[in-house]
């Protein structure tokens, strides 16, 4: 049985590790802990997000489109709570990634809910964390 002072947490690999981590800072509220030339730690209470940079060699053979395209053939999708999906989307936009329309939310087990992109194309959910 894990501690309570060891949080959850997911790493995502980026081509640009400081955007992507700025896009996931700003839009979903996680606050930066550390940082060096190679990654950037996020957190949240109880969950940290580590974006860290793909190493050149393989980043070089990577193209992100601008807007990026949707990276639909991964099994995994994080999800994050925001107190506003609509102010989250404004950011999403302004920081190049995207989230779908007001048309497009839902609810699951009483949560608004809504898809989106980040700059580098990967899939990702938005919680509306109840006031």
């Amino acid at each position: 049985m894990l501690s309570q002072a060891v949080p959850y947490g997911a790493v995502i690999y980026a081509k640009d590790y400081r955007v992507l981590a700025s896009f996931y800072e700003h839009v979903a509220g996680l606050t930066r802990r550390e940082a060096d030339e190679e990654y950037v730690l996020l957190e949240a209470p109880s969950f940290q997000l580590v974006i860290l940079q793909i190493p050149e060699r393989m980043a070089a053979n990577i193209t992100i489109d601008t807007p990026p395209r949707r990276r639909e053939n991964t099994p995994i999708k994080l999800f994050l709570n925001v107190s506003s999906i609509e102010n989250a989307r404004q950011t999403a936009k302004g920081l190049g990634g995207e989230l779908k329309g007001a048309e497009k939310e839902w609810r699951f087990h009483g949560v608004k809910r809504c898809d989106g992109i980040d700059p580098e194309g990967n899939l990702f959910q938005l919680q509306e964390a109840p006031a």
